[in-house]
């Protein structure tokens, strides 16, 4: 059946229908998102297919109901909400979300995983290691996910069904203890698992990263993270870091100079940065990496905002002002890259 671009005209040929297919569910969704994205009129006229129709297959009612629910609950009151996506990206979903069964992690669900891709395409923000360790996975996947976001659906989809995903030359291929584990309900979500988890524990010579709770083993050093990013496509990466000293003055203009010529810039910090509590309190290693969005500096005091573990955009300081000599006491440098 061929369904009209129009979420109101699917919805009614829906519930006339005879017979609804799974297939025919996911070219409804697809039909809307091939507009553009999902409007709040589309997603209650989705939801009231998931209420209504009397031949919804059981996965498909599940499915339409927790798209539903997903993108009721990412946006406040005061936003637009409207789940904007690639139509190139959001195809490729709509393709994994055709299929059966779960693929090679047999205890991450695929239609968890697939809401989970389209969440993070409308807003690679959501992207959240948790509890995991995994700031340095994640941080390359918000930019992949922000910059190419085809790429990354592309990524996660060919690990999930095949075990093996590529990014330009980063090829990743994560053990079966990573593969077989089930991230437990309330911590790492499953796509984020599959993706993060993935690239942490492939890229891992020495020690496997096979729980959420394996905190050492999901440690990502800066030469590490620059060639994450140079073999995933992107250009000109330099690696400006210390690992026992802070840096200072000439590494946040070099950032702002990078930044004005369109570098995307990660952050190599030590927590406490991002701590309102701790922001004063010097550290004596690095142990976070968040991704720089904007940054304004005078000679006192500096304000970022910035990418950090699924709350949007995150600002340094929350309230009030950060003086300089303050920031400097967690700022180990940063990696930069062109994409």
């Amino acid at each position: 059946m061929k369904w009209d671009s129009s979420i109101r005209s699917a919805r009614k040929q829906a519930l006339k229908d005879g017979k609804l297919s799974h297939h025919d569910v996911i070219e409804i969704i697809r039909s809307t998102l091939d507009c553009g994205g999902i409007t709040e009129l589309e997603r209650k006229n989705l939801e009231a297919i998931s209420k209504h129709s009397k031949t919804l297959p059981d996965r498909s009612r599940r499915l339409l109901r927790k798209l539903c629910f997903r993108q009721g609950n990412m946006f406040s009151d005061n936003q637009q909400k409207k789940l904007k996506v690639t139509s190139s990206a959001a195809n490729r979903v709509c393709d994994f979300l055709e299929l059966e069964g779960n693929g090679v992690f047999p205890n991450l669900d695929r239609d968890e995983v697939g809401i989970g891709l389209l969440m993070r395409i409308s807003d690679p923000g959501i992207i959240a290691q948790k509890h995991a360790s995994l700031c340095g996975p994640t941080s390359l996947l918000f930019s992949i996910a922000t910059h190419r976001p085809f790429r990354y659906v592309e990524f996660a989809a060919d690990l999930y069904d095949k075990g093996r995903g590529t990014i330009g030359e980063l090829t990743i291929k994560p053990c079966s203890d990573t593969r077989n584990y089930k991230p437990a309900k309330g911590s790492i979500s499953p796509v984020d698992w599959l993706t993060a988890a993935s690239i942490r524990d492939s890229e891992n010579w020495f020690f496997d990263y096979q729980t959420a709770s394996n905190e050492f083993a999901g440690i990502t050093m800066p030469n590490e993270m620059a060639s994450w990013f140079e073999r995933a496509g992107f250009r000109d990466v330099r690696n400006v870091t210390n690992v026992y000293f802070t840096k200072g003055d000439n590494a946040l203009d070099d950032i702002k100079r990078l930044m004005a010529k369109g570098f995307r810039i990660c952050l190599f910090i030590n927590s406490n940065m991002v701590k309102s509590a701790k922001q004063t309190v010097s550290s004596t290693f690095p142990d976070h990496w968040v991704v720089l969005r904007k940054v304004h500096k005078s000679s006192k005091v500096v304000d970022l905002e910035i990418y950090n573990q699924g709350t949007g955009k995150f600002r340094v300081p929350k309230t009030g002002e950060l003086l300089t000599e303050d920031f400097f006491k967690n700022f180990y440098g940063y990696v930069a890259a062109r994409p």
